[in-house]
């Protein structure tokens, strides 16, 4: 967090106010946010009970006073002169609701790990299921929070996903840019963590289940992003066979139907946790 918090103090724009939203933390965050708030004014700290990424996102967007939104997680910080190249985008154009930049990955020793968050929008339907920019990546103008609304606090993971391809649904203007302004940490093990996990199984399935319904319901689904999704489902199939949730297993199942994606299921895979766990390795072996 004193990285995180520091690389604001740093930023070359200067009229900012920076808000630590603890979420419930039990460690020294107070402590250390105390130092700060002594020596610049700029900084200011909420406590709330913890619940999670997306419900201290919406209490900052209460408590912030700005005409712009830069959010930042704790492991994660921005070069020195984002704040001030994006806000200059955004005031080149008045018809910007949001510019973003990529991200780039470093390890805890902020060594170059060579990959990267933030892609350049498709011209076509597959805008709606990319995840073009990390959370960090965009600036927002604050008429384009009211636009987007707050996040989804029933998330676990993929809120960032599912905020991201919201602005795109509510047809913002966006501009992407190839600058690198902003740094995901990357730990060892994975900061998400098991990814076999129940809850964070059904945090996927209803992140998509949110996006793919607001797609149908203002007709953007054409046949390609239909099989984005139902490939992305089927993912969640497997997941829940993994763990052995049959209820999952047969609500998503019924979801799929009724929305003619029910298709030609690998039903040995899903049948199967053994199998499925060896499906889903093979799946994430061809990613790297």
């Amino acid at each position: 967090m004193e990285r995180s918090i520091n690389s604001c103090l740093a930023q070359t724009y200067k009229e900012i106010e920076i808000l630590i939203i603890d979420d419930g933390s039990t460690d020294e965050t107070k402590d250390l946010v105390d130092f700060f708030q002594n020596s610049d004014s700029r900084v200011k700290y909420y406590f709330k009970s913890n619940g999670g990424a997306p419900s201290a996102r919406n209490l900052g967007l209460t408590k912030a006073n700005g005409s712009y939104i830069q959010f930042l997680d704790s492991d994660d910080y921005l070069h020195e002169s984002k704040l001030a190249f994006q806000i200059q985008i955004l005031r080149q154009d008045s018809t910007l609701d949001l510019t973003y930049c990529r991200a780039m990955h470093v390890d805890a020793e902020l060594t170059n790990l060579d990959k990267y968050w933030g892609l350049p929008l498709p011209n076509n339907s597959s805008k709606y299921f990319q995840f073009s920019w990390q959370t960090m990546c965009p600036l927002y103008k604050i008429d384009a929070i009211r636009k987007i609304g707050t996040w989804d606090e029933r998330l676990k993971i993929h809120q960032d996903w599912e905020y991201c391809i919201r602005a795109q649904i509510n047809d913002l203007k966006i501009c992407f840019t190839e600058d690198v302004l902003c740094y995901f940490v990357v730990h060892k093990g994975n900061r998400v963590g098991n990814n076999l996990n129940l809850s964070k199984i059904e945090s996927i399935e209803l992140a998509n289940r949110i996006v793919y319904n607001r797609l149908r319901d203002t007709n953007k689904v054409d046949v390609s992003l239909q099989n984005l999704f139902r490939n992305r489902f089927y993912y969640c199939l497997l997941k829940y066979a993994a763990v052995s949730a049959k209820e999952k297993i047969k609500n998503l199942l019924s979801y799929l139907i009724h929305n003619r994606m029910d298709g030609n299921f690998i039903k040995i895979g899903i049948s199967n946790k053994y199998i499925a766990k060896v499906i889903l390795k093979v799946h994430a072996m061809n990613k790297k």
